[in-house]
């Protein structure tokens, strides 16, 4: 693999951008349905267990740092074992990116482009993504850093919204009331909208000019950031809302923008909306990404040409996907989806890691 020199803040935003996607908008609401006012904290045990993980893969991909995760599978489960997992990641970011295109578009058709054939916005995301998903991770990299600005633009706006809006402090209480089952069952909702931190098993070996210490402590950051904000999120709706409004408001951060009442701006919600459909993209390219390294692991010498066709491929099948399935079965599609990327996410690489050490298998410059 050619080694290009990267930096702390690309990686950085890289995870970031992934794992912030379609699910900051909902997040508060999916979470006060499983543990209502004790959400923050099934926020926080999220992060706790995402952090875990990720020491579990850093330890994972810095056995062989020169290789990609596809690239090992093959040297730990042999080479036919180790392609069909490929070619399952391959399909489960497939049916990742088709999940992103259902949620992104439905909430675009609800609140912005109401006439607009869910088609035709489907289409301009995954082409757009597609265009991006092929260039380098140098480029991709690069990209992520000039959007993230507008993550910043959330928080500012979530502060004027508490610094104009009423709020009530006393809708956080009693704290510890759904403490139990129910609280690991919102942390299960939150961490699933915390996905994308498996992508530094991929990334390990383009970042590994940093050291493994610096990628672990990026990587770490990382994720920590996106867990305070989706946590400041939650805190706000949890006192603009009452625990029965947030009961019936799918969007509730998009309300709350909505209620913020500049002169010069009339509706400031759907300039939101346009700078989140920036991040819906961000998040739909990493996963196409994502199934065409698990690609290019099985198919040697891709050229540009080769991989743009690639990507059509995956783009076209996502965009097949989330065509087809009713907006009454997303919820279906999506239950479904989470417990595969459980086991994708979560169980197989810790299996991997595990008959890695006890195979004592390690890449070249492993030590």
């Amino acid at each position: 693999m050619i080694q290009i020199k990267q930096t702390k803040t690309q990686l950085l935003f890289f995870i970031i951008q992934t794992q912030i996607g379609v699910g900051i908008l909902s997040l508060p609401y999916s979470v006060f349905q499983r543990a209502k006012q004790d959400g923050w904290m099934s926020i926080l045990l999220a992060g706790l267990v995402v952090q875990l993980l990720i020491l579990l893969f850093w330890m994972l991909a810095k056995r062989f740092p020169e290789l990609s995760y596809f690239r090992y599978l093959k040297l730990i489960l042999g080479t036919y074992i180790g392609n069909v997992v490929t070619i399952a990641y391959t399909i489960y970011g497939v049916l990742v990116s088709a999940l992103i295109l259902m949620f992104s578009t439905k909430v675009i058709k609800t609140w912005l482009l109401i006439y607009t054939p869910k088609w035709i916005v489907m289409s301009l995301l995954v082409l757009t993504a597609i265009m991006l998903a092929r260039e380098h991770v140098l480029t991709i990299s690069n990209i992520y850093i000039l959007v993230s600005g507008l993550v910043l633009f959330l928080l500012f706006m979530s502060l004027v919204v508490l610094g104009t809006y009423p709020v009530e402090i006393r809708y956080l209480f009693p704290i510890g009331k759904e403490f139990g089952m129910n609280m690991i069952s919102g942390a299960e909702e939150a961490g699933f909208s915390m996905f994308g931190f498996e992508m530094l098993l991929l990334l390990f070996p383009y970042f590994n000019t940093l050291g493994e210490k610096s990628i672990l402590k990026t990587v770490s950051l990382a994720s920590w950031l996106v867990t305070l904000l989706y946590l400041t999120m939650f805190l706000i709706c949890a006192v603009v809302f009452s625990p029965s409004e947030l009961l019936i408001i799918p969007q509730p951060v998009l309300y709350f923008v909505k209620s913020i009442n500049l002169q010069i701006i009339e509706r400031i919600d759907l300039i939101f909306l346009s700078l989140w459909i920036v991040n819906v993209i961000t998040s739909l390219t990493s996963y196409l990404f994502f199934s065409l390294e698990g690609t290019r692991n099985l198919l040697k010498g891709m050229n540009k040409k080769k991989v743009t066709w690639c990507l059509m491929g995956f783009g076209s099948v996502s965009f097949s996907i989330a065509l087809m399935v009713d907006i009454t079965k997303i919820k279906v599609y999506h239950f479904y989806v989470m417990n595969l990327s459980y086991m994708m996410v979560v169980i197989l690489p810790i299996i991997i890691l595990i008959l890695s050490l006890i195979l004592k298998r390690k890449g070249v410059n492993s030590g």
